[in-house]
């Protein structure tokens, strides 16, 4: 068994995909497998999967249910210990990255690290906490993010695969049920894994946008299945408090600023 399956999803993002594979092809660590699902391109993402099949273990082109039934295809076909989803126009973030964090594994289920979102005009380090707790779920979609994590292949075998009938918070789900609602073995290692495009679907919904007002309602509706709902009024309460005082914060800090530069 290898000991790293990665799975890339893409779909007409031949530049990207590009991209992607340079990244994996320039790895010092080989204890891998590469499979590529692509969602029947039409741009030239085949060519480039022609131009790469060297490096591919397993590709396959065809129409199929967008970015999770996709992951769920790719993960049907892993063979390796853990899987790591690096989908196209994400690169990991240097060239010793997968050597350094399978010296760290030791048998957890999930390991993850920090990652760089990059949009057209700004770069934005991702640092995630340590430990993972339900308030951290609670304030937020992406808790960690499927770039940045390695996942034990059979972890999908006895907790469940990504599920399809979820849009944008899917990955959201996965991590909660596995890690909040069965408690399985973290790890975090306090390095960059890699960068992503911050134009992806999760990114680009705005507040009003009918899939992310489906979203958070999908979202509640979990929450509430699970936790009595003075619970979930107590972290509500507590996001607020935080947010605020994070708000003063910052305009603190803005303040301090500025008088020391009139000083």
């Amino acid at each position: 068994m290898v000991k790293l399956s990665i799975i890339t999803i893409n779909f007409n993002n031949a530049f990207g995909l590009q991209k992607t594979i340079q990244s994996i092809i320039e790895q010092t660590f080989t204890d891998f497998e590469f499979i590529l699902i692509d969602g029947g391109s039409t741009d030239s993402s085949l060519d480039v999967i022609k131009e790469n099949h060297s490096i591919i273990n397993y590709s396959i082109s065809e129409s199929d249910g967008g970015i999770y039934p996709a992951m769920n295809k790719g993960i049907l076909k892993a063979t390796g210990e853990y899987c790591l989803f690096l989908n196209s126009g994400d690169c990991l973030a240097d060239n010793n990255i997968l050597y350094d964090v399978f010296k760290q594994i030791d048998c957890e289920d999930i390991v993850f690290g920090n990652a760089i979102k990059i949009k057209p005009h700004y770069r934005r380090k991702i640092k995630y906490p340590p430990t993972l707790t339900l308030y951290d779920f609670f304030k937020t979609d992406a808790v960690i993010h499927h770039q940045a994590s390695f996942i034990k292949r059979e972890l999908f075998d006895k907790q469940g695969f990504y599920r399809e009938d979820i849009e944008v918070i899917a990955d959201w789900e996965f991590f909660f049920r596995t890690i909040i609602l069965n408690e399985v073995k973290t790890k975090y290692i306090d390095r960059i894994i890699c960068a992503f495009d911050g134009i992806g679907l999760s990114n680009t919904l705005t507040v009003n946008n009918p899939k992310r007002i489906k979203a958070d309602q999908v979202k509640i509706s979990i929450l509430k299945s699970n936790f009595p709902a003075y619970i979930l009024e107590d972290y509500k309460q507590l996001d607020k408090f935080l947010s605020h005082r994070t708000y003063w914060q910052k305009i603190t800090k803005k303040i301090s600023y500025f008088r020391i530069k009139r000083d």
